[in-house]
């Protein structure tokens, strides 16, 4: 089952707190305001053999820009970091991203943001070091670990 978000007398903005009722596995919190995380809670609710509707983006709302001098910003928590990786991949380390001299096509500056709740859940720090060193003017990146 994927890791379950649960977070226990909080206060949120633009999401649904109010009385908890118990999960599959039993767990609840009777006596405290809840907020569960919808997709992981609805996957981890469901039984051997249900049936899952998958759906997705459509059209072009993550496309990398057209100009390879573009500045691009991303921003990822957790594992919302998968396209920024695709992009990142993209402009530093795949052969669709090099010129036939070997150069990269990306002329830009990429300076991803990633926030995470703990530090051993910073995905591909290994990847972003190593485009750091290589590309030390085209590539910044910041970690928010809270």
């Amino acid at each position: 089952c994927v890791k379950r978000v649960v977070e226990v007398d909080g206060q949120y903005a633009n999401r649904e707190v109010g009385e908890d009722k118990p999960d599959k596995a039993g767990t609840g919190f009777p006596d405290k305001k809840v907020y569960r995380g919808v997709c992981s809670n609805h996957i981890c609710d469901m039984s051997v053999g249900d049936d899952v509707m998958i759906t997705g983006p459509t059209g072009a709302e993550m496309l990398l820009p057209e100009d390879p001098e573009a500045n691009i910003i991303m921003l990822a928590t957790g594992t919302g970091i998968a396209p920024m990786r695709s992009y990142l991949r993209l402009l530093f380390h795949d052969n669709a991203g090099a010129n036939s001299d070997g150069s990269r096509k990306f002329k830009g500056i990429a300076w991803l943001f990633m926030g995470v709740p703990y530090s051993k859940s910073l995905l591909y720090d290994d990847e972003h070091s190593t485009y750091k060193a290589k590309y030390p003017d085209q590539f910044r990146y910041d970690y928010a670990v809270s």
